[in-house]
């Protein structure tokens, strides 16, 4: 017998150290203190190949650790009782390290995975709706929601960039002694300029980085 341990995070600025823990606890308490631990960075409801490796290596005695069910996805009852029923099919045991649940093929079992998998389900919509609900008060109050345009870090120094460009010092100039990149300090100026004055050296610096961009 093998024990085998999956974890799964959305993102990558999750970690998976405590699902890692709660996997390596529980597999000493079956006498495996060395399970082969396998993790992956992705999203539930998209292809996952790492677990598909994982499943593809469980043999007849095996058991795949998981913290919760939920971690092999987030598609839905028809997709967790997918894998859980193929991994049962290879010989294979299932099994939740936080709870000691094992999943197995009677009509209890496959209940457990169903509830499992529709409560994770609820969860999702209602942060979903949740957060929808959030960003409509804020549009609502008056706060732009997204990401800020790009080299809105330099509003801070837009005194500085128009006194440069009065005594005639290149765009390329000011961008290095602003330490930004070239474009950057171009696409700031384009939606920051305001005099006329102004709007013939943007557009010549912007007309001289284009042709520069093609080489």
């Amino acid at each position: 017998m093998a024990v085998y341990g999956y974890a799964r995070v959305s993102t990558d600025k999750q970690d998976a150290d405590r699902q890692v823990r709660d996997i390596l606890a529980y597999s000493k308490t079956l006498g495996d203190s060395s399970p082969r631990i396998a993790t992956e960075t992705m999203s539930g409801v998209k292809d996952r190949p790492i677990l598909e490796a994982t499943i593809a290596k469980l043999r007849k005695g095996d058991i795949l650790l998981v913290t919760e069910f939920s971690r092999l996805t987030r598609q839905g009852v028809p997709e967790m009782l997918g894998l859980a029923r193929r991994i049962l099919a290879k010989g294979a045991a299932l099994q939740e390290a936080t709870t000691g649940i094992r999943y197995d093929s009677s009509a209890m079992g496959e209940l457990v995975m169903a509830v499992t998998a529709s409560f994770d389900r609820l969860e999702r919509e209602k942060i979903g709706e949740r957060t929808r609900s959030a960003l409509a008060a804020r549009k609502a109050q008056g706060v732009k929601l997204g990401r800020p345009a790009g080299g809105s870090k330099l509003d801070a120094h837009e005194d500085e960039i128009r006194k440069y460009l009065a005594k005639g010092i290149s765009v390329a100039d000011i961008a290095r002694l602003l330490d930004v990149a070239r474009s950057t300090l171009c696409l700031w100026m384009t939606r920051n300029v305001v005099t006329a004055k102004d709007s013939r050296r943007v557009a010549e610096a912007v007309s001289t980085g284009t042709r520069k961009g093609r080489k």
